[in-house]
Formats: structure tokens, C-alpha cells, sequence
């Protein structure tokens, strides 16, 4: 594809890993993948897939297009599917278009399934003072 002079190309997205002996406290905003692979105490917003490895755990609320989960949640997860693997518990609520859950996975919450969702536009609401999760 050609581009007409001035344009500028778009940065590639690139995933985050947040890897084994890492602990982080604050928000995350990619758009891309998020890995998780230790402790993270806050916010995660991401417009592609967030993986919460099974050492991994997070508190506090994710917002994805896709989060698949085999280690700890605690707190709300907002995405258009959600995944949860035989290792994975959720103690909050779960918000979604799709849910997936293998044998041996935990949720201790209210399920909400939906026709149509947009995670990144429910926290724009939320931070906006609009919507609870």
C-alpha cells in the first residue's frame, strides 16, 4: 500500500508482558496483548487479550476484548469473552458477549451475558462518572 508524503504510519501494536517477579500497582492502557505473570494491583484496559497466568494475580478490575484467566482475579471483568482455565478463580463480577469455563475453574460473582458489548467504551463510561461495572 502506498502512502502520500506527510503521511505517517502508524506505530506497530506491540503485547505487554509483565513477567514472573514483577509486581505493579496503577493503571495498564494497551492496545494491544497484555500478559500477566505475577501481581498487579490495579486497572488493566486492553483492546486486544489479557492473559492472567496461572501464578499470576490481579486485583482490581480488567476491561479486554478477550481476557483468559488461569490464575487469581479479584475484582470485575468486562470483555467481549472471557475465558477461564481448570486453575482460574474470579472473585467479582463477570461481564460478556461469550463465556468459556473449563472444569475446576472458580467464580464467585454474578454473571451478566450480553448480545452486544464494548468493553473500552463501559470504562470510558465508568471513568466518566456514567456506569458502574
Amino acid at each position: 500500500m502506498l502512502r502520500r508524503l506527510g503521511q505517517k504510519k502508524a506505530p506497530p501494536v506491540t503485547d505487554t508482558v509483565l513477567g514472573a517477579n514483577t509486581q505493579v500497582k496503577g493503571t495498564l492502557r494497551s492496545r494491544g496483548n497484555v500478559h500477566l505473570g505475577d501481581i498487579f494491583e490495579g486497572e488493566i484496559l486492553s483492546g486486544g487479550a489479557v492473559r492472567v497466568a496461572r501464578s499470576a494475580t490481579l486485583d482490581g478490575d480488567l476491561f479486554a476484548d478477550t481476557a483468559v484467566v488461569a490464575g487469581l482475579v479479584r475484582g470485575n471483568i468486562i470483555a467481549r469473552t472471557i475465558r477461564l482455565l481448570e486453575t482460574g478463580k474470579v472473585i467479582g463480577n463477570l461481564r460478556s458477549e461469550k463465556l468459556i469455563t473449563t472444569d475446576g475453574a472458580q467464580i464467585q460473582g454474578a454473571i451478566t451475558l450480553e448480545d452486544s458489548l464494548d468493553p473500552m467504551a463501559v470504562a470510558d463510561q465508568r471513568e466518566a462518572g456514567g456506569e458502574s461495572t
